[in-house]
This record gives C-alpha cells, structure tokens and sequence, in this order.
C-alpha cells in the first residue's frame, strides 16, 4: 500500500487479510513495473520510426504497432521493386465488378 510504512504493516499481522493484501501489492508492483518496461520499448520503436520526433512523441501504442508494420511493408515492397502485373482474378475482394471487367 502506497505511503504506509512499515509500522502501519504490523498492525494488519494479526489479520487475515495481510498475506492476500501484500500478494496483491506485490502483483500492482511487478503489473507497473511491467508497464513500464513495455512503454519503454514502445517509445524506442517509435523513435526508430521515419517520422519527426514531435510526431512519434505523440503516438498511442497502438498507432506505433500500426505504422511500424506499414513501415516495414512498405520497406519489403522497396527492396523488392514493383512485383509484375498479374490480371486480376474474378471475386478479388480489393476491387469492384466494374474494375474487374475492365469498366473501371
């Protein structure tokens, strides 16, 4: 418990609930401390990111998760070149009847 100390704690000895409150201390400590190691990464990913400083300073984890992986597709799309046209197969979900006839 945050700003008890350790005199306060000998107090609760005698109760029940001492070990289940200091097990569930111990759990809200290791959870922060958790936290802290995963925000830590997610903001060294997003410095690693071909973005402004003031731009990845700002992002939530999830918008870091999302542009990383448009990142990298886009750096395999690069290195790869632009793959050969292949036609269009019938019921390709990315495009519309009118395209897939030749109408688009």
């Amino acid at each position: 418990v945050r700003g008890r100390g350790w005199r306060d704690r000998k107090l609760e000895i005698g109760s029940k609930g001492f070990l289940q409150n200091l097990r569930k201390e111990k759990s809200r400590n290791a959870a922060r401390s958790r936290r802290g190691k995963e925000n830590f990464e997610f903001f060294e990913l997003a410095k690693m990111l071909p973005l402004p400083g003031a731009i990845t300073s700002q992002l939530d984890k999830a918008s870091v998760i999302r542009l990383t992986i448009s990142y990298l597709h886009m750096r395999t799309f690069a290195s790869q070149g632009d793959p050969p046209w292949s036609p269009l197969l019938e019921g390709d979900s990315n495009c519309s009847k009118g395209e897939q006839n030749g109408n688009g």
